[in-house]
């Protein structure tokens, strides 16, 4: 849903005022203004099964039992929607186009213990900007989903300057902001972060690549040859050392607020149905 997306994009950039203000006029008066500035993060309501338009035409749902299928939620040239090898946390995630971190509660067996292929087929009339909604009743109608919203505080790994100048210099006009993150290979359990982007950006792979909230509060504009090596695999603490290090920037876990999707009711889903 375009709403929930937009909403945690705003979300990241408040935080990152609000990391401003405790560092310029300390947490007393960043309250205050926080208080007077913004008001809670507000995702759109998650939809009741009721008042969706629109359901895919024919569903069916099947254990994944291929145990090399590496997992993938797309749609095909038809506009079919076809699910290989995905765990229920990835399909709701991809329904609400939200962070999986983002979504909180159930059982545990909807992250990696039952895996499920899909295809599902849209109605003739489809509208390709309905897909998000008609994933959201097919996890309403097959697996009795239904979500709400609550404000939690969560971990979230917060980017500042350290003290002295960024150790990078800047990217070249006309360079794209882009960078790779190469993950170890072959037993190698180091990996390492090349390319040209800004913080903001650089914040967004980190957040993809850890799967935590990871906020850019460093001020800093611009695009930059990033060159990170020697951290360990998904291990944060490892490369907040090397990015204090090598960047001169300073990654720290702090407790932030944060509207998140919670799971109130799901259950299995009804399989090899091929109409609901």
């Amino acid at each position: 849903m375009q709403g929930i997306s937009s909403a945690w994009a705003v979300h990241r950039t408040k935080l990152h005022v609000r990391c401003h203000l405790i560092g310029k006029f300390g947490a007393v008066g960043a309250l205050i203004l926080a208080l007077v500035l913004f008001r809670p993060l507000s995702f759109a309501q998650p939809t009741p099964p009721s008042s969706i338009s629109g359901r895919f035409f024919s569903v069916r749902i099947v254990p994944n039992v291929n145990a090399l299928t590496i997992p993938a939620i797309f749609n095909t040239p038809e506009d079919r929607l076809i699910v290989q090898g995905a765990s229920v946390l990835a399909l709701i995630a991809r329904a609400y186009e939200v962070p999986m971190f983002t979504v909180q509660g159930g059982p545990q067996w909807i992250q990696q213990n039952y895996l499920y292929d899909i295809e599902a087929v849209p109605p003739p009339a489809f509208i390709p900007s309905n897909g998000a909604q008609m994933m959201q009743a097919l996890l309403a109608d097959r697996f009795q989903l239904q979500l709400h919203t609550e404000i939690r505080e969560i971990e979230t790994w917060v980017l500042e300057l350290s003290e002295g100048a960024l150790l990078a210099s800047p990217a070249e006009a006309g360079q794209a902001n882009r960078i790779r993150l190469f993950r170890p290979r072959d037993g190698v359990r180091q990996a390492s972060i090349s390319g040209n982007a800004s913080m903001a950006e650089l914040g967004r792979t980190l957040e993809n690549y850890f799967a935590m909230p990871v906020i850019d509060a460093t001020g800093i504009d611009g695009l930059y040859n990033i060159s990170l090596s020697g951290f360990e695999s998904d291990d944060p603490a490892s490369f907040a050392a090397v990015l204090q290090e090598q960047l001169g920037i300073s990654m720290t876990l702090r407790l932030m607020p944060a509207e998140l999707l919670v799971i109130s009711r799901i259950e299995h889903p009804r399989l090899d149905n091929d109409r609901d």
